[in-house]
């Protein structure tokens, strides 16, 4: 009689074990779909972020290409300036000894007459 009275407790001890295992395998599949859906939306999230840094990126190649191709034009501005700048120069001095020379032809005429 002890001897069924003590496997009997070992067999509910056994049971309650069983509902505890059973319990914890449960516990664990829904922690696991949680890590799960937790990974999908943290592999989503990556995936936007990645889409939205590689739109950044384009949007900030755009702006240095910008950048630079009007720093060039404004550098071909300063170039072209400069050039002009030059050519006027010398247009002016050409024009002034070239009217120079025409009033002392022209002086040298009047006093030519006189004399």
């Amino acid at each position: 009689m002890e001897l069924e009275k003590v496997v009997e407790k070992h067999e509910e001890r056994l049971n309650g074990h069983d509902r505890e295992i059973g319990r914890l395998d449960k516990r664990t599949i829904a922690m696991q779909e949680q890590i799960n859906s937790s990974l999908v939306r943290v592999d989503e999230s990556n995936r936007f972020l990645r889409e939205q840094n590689m739109k950044q990126m384009d949007q900030n190649n755009d702006i240095l290409n910008a950048v630079l191709n009007r720093n060039s034009e404004s550098e071909k501005r300063e170039d072209e300036l400069k050039r002009l700048n030059a050519e006027n120069r010398w247009k002016f001095f050409m024009t002034a000894i070239g009217a120079g020379g025409v009033l002392a032809v022209l002086v040298n005429a009047v006093f030519g007459l006189f004399k």
